[in-house]
């Protein structure tokens, strides 16, 4: 029924005074002045809201509920009766109805900030992830200053990962009312405008973005891929050659840049432009490199060499340069000349690939086919080819153990392992059939006042006097312990723990190279709040977000090598490296390290029982191009398809602890057999030119079943190919694997 009498004055006296005790948090006061207003008018709905309130208030949410449907009955229109019932069913987790209450306040009021709030959690609970960002953004639309500028960055990167670009560019133009000055604002505005191609608009954005903060290295190639489709070339070139000055990672970005610029202009028309512009600036070494390669594209190597060289000249330190001469010289076929560019390229900048390529095609044309394809693929640099080009004096190298400058830590002896045998209906492979292998000692050194290299391919300990630390040290670190080329040294007056090693970005790496370390480190009896910083390649995905706060290192002293490559410090903790490469083979204590740090306590109370098959359909490569074909003869064995990129690395975790059997092709997602329970069936799906030994190993230890199948090569390679590098796609035989099944017993 509705509320029938106005109220007369004794009434609103009262309301008013139990208005001041719910204020005053005198709730039983206020309800017993409500109870003495509806003696004089049972109609009055304010007075049933207000007892509401209260009951609200003191936590007795059932008779809350009850005084609010009361005062709806009487005024169903009260605003916020509506949201706080929401609120109440909210708290008691029932969700659906709380989102009846809710809907209907914002369909009487549609900008009460309040509910959009929780309503954002409601949706996230009913699992509609995209009406519960729709909420947030309605927050911050709304009440923008309410909220802290790191809340506008993130929820406008989830816009625009999702690809809502006008939500995302009315977020942080709004955004950029409140914080003016917000260099980030300005850049993701310039990645929303990019993304809905209003190119002009995202140049002038990512310009403020530097004019606030020009030492960010990569908002300049986002500006220059803006101004090179605004056909602004020359600004691009300009613009391309900071990011490398910058930021030697970004110099492989002119090889993509260039090219573009040149087709979009035509050569000729390419070449008399910057033949223009170097008249005006005769001593731009950018516009000498850029001829360079206008020559060698259209094939007059001679011209290109002296263009490239001439860039070397006037600016000696960009390994790009180096890079394309070196090159130039192997079109010349001068491998003396390529390969001495090539190895004053790495000593600029170790992480560069183009070199490493140039280096195994020499390689390769001397008829060296396994040199080649260890430079090509493991970025590994013959001896004597370093011993020619860069020899190091015997007392530059030393090793941990022995060294006074060293503090050496041992924590896990060398040992001999069995290792079980693996099953196939195939043709055995040797790198399958061995029963025993040895593992590598494992310690932790200190080193005081010593420098510290890492990117993603390389990593180098160099002492105090100038010693590299080999043990310590991956990749051809022999190449930065003779640069003089390097970028300054950033000193840190303090302890770093340092982890970086090669390759230690990415998952597979990241779990038994670098995480391990960490181990070693606390098993020395080092507390992590002794450690000041801790050195890692890269921030990539959330995998390491989670495994890190899983094992208790703060985000805040996390330093990426990828951004601070050379550092030195006070005192260095080193772990010696595991790498899983050739012929190292994984640790019983790594596996028991993961599965003690990750895997839930009660997990193995849960039976194995789910049948999955590894999809790598979002990878780039060594993918099973039958795909189709092989899951629909798994599908009726119950055999669930999952794509490891989209679940937490606690889902990951959990998804194999609870799997009876695993099949996968080859790759960084069969890291995760380590959590799987003893007895589990591993059946690997092998490239005929690829067949690591990684996972036979983990199985062994971990008491694994484990069975494998070798395809057939997906695509066609020539004999001498390098770029496959393992890589290449697979076709699996379906009539071998039913047999490789039956053989398992997975019927």
């Amino acid at each position: 029924m509705q509320q029938s009498e106005t109220p007369n004055n004794s009434v609103i006296i009262l309301y008013q005074q139990a208005s001041r005790y719910l204020a005053q948090k005198q709730y039983e006061e206020a309800i017993a002045v409500c109870q003495q207003i509806l003696k004089l008018q049972p109609d009055f709905a304010l007075a049933y809201s207000t007892i509401g309130l209260a009951r609200q208030l003191q936590g007795q949410l059932d008779e809350a509920k009850s005084w609010y449907k009361n005062a709806l009955k009487l005024q169903p229109n009260l605003v916020e009766v509506q949201a706080n019932l929401g609120t109440i069913y909210l708290q008691q987790q029932q969700w659906e109805t709380a989102l009846k209450y809710y809907q209907t306040a914002l369909q009487l009021k549609p900008d009460l900030v309040g509910i959009y709030r929780n309503l954002h959690t409601v949706w996230i609970n009913l699992n509609q992830p995209e009406k519960a960002l729709e909420c947030w953004y309605q927050v911050l639309i709304l009440e923008p200053q309410s909220m802290p500028l790191q809340s506008h960055i993130d929820l406008g990167k989830t816009l625009i990962s999702k690809s809502q670009w006008e939500q995302a560019i009315s977020l942080y133009l709004k955004t950029l009312e409140i914080y003016p000055n917000s260099h980030q604002a300005y850049y993701w505005l310039g990645e929303a405008f990019s993304g809905k191609q209003q190119w002009q608009e995202a140049v002038n954005a990512y310009r403020q973005a530097i004019k606030i903060e020009h030492n960010i290295d990569w908002f300049y190639p986002k500006l220059a891929k803006a101004l090179l489709e605004t056909r602004q070339w020359y600004d691009a070139i300009v613009v391309c050659y900071q990011a490398v000055k910058s930021n030697a990672y970004y110099q492989e970005l002119l090889d993509e840049i260039i090219p573009k610029i040149i087709q979009a202009q035509e050569l000729n028309q390419a070449t008399l432009i910057f033949e223009n512009h170097l008249k005006n600036r005769p001593d731009a070494d950018e516009l000498y490199h850029i001829l360079g390669n206008i020559y060698k594209i259209n094939n007059n190597i001679e011209a290109a060499i002296f263009y490239y060289t001439r860039a070397i000249q006037i600016n000696p330190n960009i390994s790009q340069y180096y890079g394309d001469l070196g090159d130039a010289w192997l079109k010349q076929k001068k491998w003396d000349e390529a390969i001495y560019c090539c190895i004053e390229a790495l000593k600029i900048n170790p992480d560069f690939i183009k070199p490493y390529d140039t280096i195994a095609e020499v390689l390769l044309q001397q008829g060296h086919q396994e040199a080649a394809l260890g430079c090509y693929t493991a970025r590994q640099i013959p001896a004597e080819i370093l011993q020619k080009y860069c020899p190091i004096p015997a007392h530059q190298l030393t090793l941990s153990e022995g060294n006074l400058l060293i503090k050496f830590i041992p924590i896990y002896p060398e040992c001999n392992i069995t290792l079980n045998l693996s099953k196939t209906v195939s043709e055995p492979q040797f790198h399958l059939l061995f029963e025993q292998a040895t593992t590598e000692k494992a310690f932790v050194a200190i080193l005081e006042n010593a420098r510290a290299w890492g990117d993603l391919a390389t990593s180098a300990i160099i002492t105090e006097n100038n010693e590299l630390v080999t043990d310590l040290s991956t990749g051809v670190a022999e190449l930065v312990l003779l640069s003089n080329q390097l970028p300054p040294v950033q000193k840190i007056d303090g302890t770093v723990a340092f982890l970086s090693v090669r390759w230690g970005a990415t998952y597979f790496h990241w779990m038994y190279d670098v995480l391990p370390g960490f181990h070693l480190i606390k098993k020395s009896g080092i507390s992590w709040d002794n450690i000041d910083y801790f050195v890692i390649n890269a921030d990539y995905p959330t995998y390491q977000q989670e495994t890190l706060e899983k094992l208790g290192i703060p985000i805040s002293k996390v330093i990426f090598s990828m951004n601070n490559h050379h550092i030195q410090a006070k005192k260095i903790i080193v772990p010696s490296p595991n790498l899983m490469y050739k012929n190292v083979i994984t640790s019983e204590w790594v596996c028991d390290f993961l599965r003690s740090a990750f895997l839930p306590q009660n997990i193995g109370k849960i039976s194995p029982h789910r049948r999955i098959y590894l999809s790598r359909e979002k990878a780039s490569y060594r993918k099973v191009i039958n795909q189709d074909e092989l899951f629909q003869c798994l599908k009726p064995l119950n055999f669930e398809c999952v794509v490891l990129e989209s679940l937490s690395f606690s889902q990951q975790v959990e998804l194999m602890a609870t799997a009876s059997v695993v099949i996968a092709p080859h790759g960084a997602g069969l890291s995760n057999i380590v959590f799987c329970q003893p007895g589990t069936k591993i059946i690997e799906l092998f490239n005929p030119d690829y067949i690591p030994i990684y996972y036979r190993v983990i199985s062994s230890i971990c008491q694994l079943e484990h069975y494998y199948l070798i395809g057939e090569m997906g695509e066609d390679k020539t004999e001498n190919e390098l770029t496959h590098g393992g890589g290449l796609n697979m076709q699996i035989n379906i009539d071998d694997l039913i047999s490789v099944l039956e053989l398992a017993g997975v019927t």
